[in-house]
């Protein structure tokens, strides 16, 4: 148990944020993908099971398109944080200058 930190490392959020946004386009892809292909081999399924198939994929994927946005909001915040992370760190270390110096050298 004496590996596990809870400190945030700056940069970290900052490379996750660029990997996830990288691979916004992908998940995209897979998206139109997976529909186009569902709707390729749509004239072979007839009949009231295959509509609501249908209802129930057309509903997921609708569901889906939002993953892209999500992810890529995501991204954003992970960006956020470091940045966030920073510039509290450099507040607490100039506080802690500025209280070191008024105590002066000891």
């Amino acid at each position: 148990m004496g590996d596990v930190t809870t400190e945030l490392e700056l940069g970290a959020q900052t490379r996750a944020r660029a990997e996830i946004a990288g691979d916004v386009p992908a998940v995209e892809k897979l998206l139109k993908d997976t529909a186009m292909a569902v709707q390729a081999e749509a004239p072979g399924f007839t009949g009231s099971a295959a509509a609501h198939f249908y209802d129930a994929l057309g509903a997921w994927l609708k569901a889906g398109a939002t993953i892209p946005v999500a992810l890529a909001a995501y991204a954003a915040k992970l960006g956020q944080t470091d940045a966030a992370v920073a510039a509290s760190q450099a507040r607490s270390a100039e506080a802690y200058r500025r209280a070191h110096s008024r105590l002066g050298p000891r």
